[in-house]
């Protein structure tokens, strides 16, 4: 069976711009905006797994990620992430940031930590996990005929 192309690097085209609009919403970014170009790069959404996981250590820091392409954003967080500048990153707008991302990208997201002192780590290791998680779940799955849920859309 010839392989299928990965949706992943088509997805990786486009998150630039919507990472930069993440970072708007504060400001004078809209949310339809950031919606629209987060569908515009996950597609029609046939074939792909829909569901990832990964869990990243990072030194000292394991977070776990868990993710379901579904078209309903929500974001379970537990990931303690000590106060701290890194560079000129607020580490208390990590959370915000996986929010926003979740909220408007239509996808439940589950970062979990399991260990970790080091913000850097913590954080790193959590983008990281979702990264994994994300292109695990946009990977062409050459059993999945259509979009991958009982109901018929995502």
């Amino acid at each position: 069976m010839p392989k299928q192309p990965d949706a992943a690097p088509k997805f990786v085209k486009y998150i630039g711009p919507v990472i930069a609009a993440l970072g708007e919403l504060g400001g004078s970014g809209r949310p339809d905006e950031v919606r629209g170009a987060i569908a515009k790069a996950l597609g029609d959404m046939r074939g792909i797994r829909r569901f990832g996981s990964a869990a990243v250590p990072m030194d000292e820091a394991l977070v776990l990620a868990a993710v379901d392409v579904s078209g309903r954003g929500s974001l379970t967080y537990d990931v303690e992430v000590p106060i701290e500048l890194i560079g000129t990153f607020d580490t208390t707008l990590a959370k915000e940031f996986f929010v926003a991302f979740a909220t408007n990208a239509g996808i439940t997201v589950h970062l979990h930590e399991v260990d970790g002192e080091n913000a850097h780590h913590i954080i790193e290791a959590a983008f990281k996990a979702l990264a994994r998680a994300l292109r695990e779940a946009l990977e062409l799955d050459p059993r999945v005929d259509g979009v991958p849920s009982t109901k018929g859309s995502l």
